[in-house]
Order: structure tokens, then sequence, then C-alpha cells
């Protein structure tokens, strides 16, 4: 049957796409929190090598390096980033339009955040 004149033109898409399982079967929706704590360590890596290479890096700054990555907030960040490490593939695979915006804008705000 047609659509009538009072009837919506415009169909409406969802926010999220649901995840199917190989079978079918709607899956919980995956999120990227794994993912995102991963890219906040690897940027408190990149972060401590740009600081301490300002100059130039010199194999002395290397110690420096490791000692900013083995501070108590790096290493939150670390065990953090490990414990979830093993879902992070799942993670990326089902990375959703607005999932993906999310984490573009994280990861536009951390490289601003390196460059200042």
């Amino acid at each position: 049957m047609g659509m009538t004149e009072l009837e919506p033109r415009i169909r409406v898409i969802p926010a999220r796409r649901s995840q199917h399982d190989s079978k079918g079967n709607i899956m919980a929706n995956v999120g990227i929190k794994e993912l995102k704590e991963a890219l906040v360590y690897g940027f408190a890596v990149a972060g401590a090598i740009l600081a301490e290479g300002k100059d130039g890096f010199q194999p002395a700054d290397l110690g420096k390096v490791i000692d900013k990555l083995l501070s108590d907030e790096s290493v939150v960040k670390l065990k953090a980033a490990i414990e979830g490490a093993g879902e992070i593939s799942e993670e990326a695979k089902n990375v959703d339009l607005w999932e993906g915006i999310e984490l573009g804008r994280f990861v536009l705000a951390e490289v601003k955040a390196l460059s200042a």
C-alpha cells in the first residue's frame, strides 16, 4: 500500500544500529570504553616523549620519559588500558557513527593538547 499525503515521507533512522552475532541475534552495544582508555595511555606516552624531546631527543631523555610513564597517574592509565585490551578489537570492529564521532572529537582534543 502506498503512502498517503498525510503520512510522513521522511523515515527516521535510529541513532544506533543494532549489533548482530553470526546467528542474527541482536547483541548489546559494545561501546568504546576500552578503546578510549588505550588511546588515553597512547597520548600519555606521546606527551611524555614530546615534552622531553622539545630540544631534540637525546638518549638521556629516555630515562625521563620512562620516569614519567611510571608515575602514579600514568600507571593508573596503563592499568586501565591493559585490563580491557582484549576487548579493543571487538570494540573497533563495532564502532557505529556516533561512537566514531565521539572518538574523532576525543582524538582531536588530545592532539590539540599535545601541540599546545
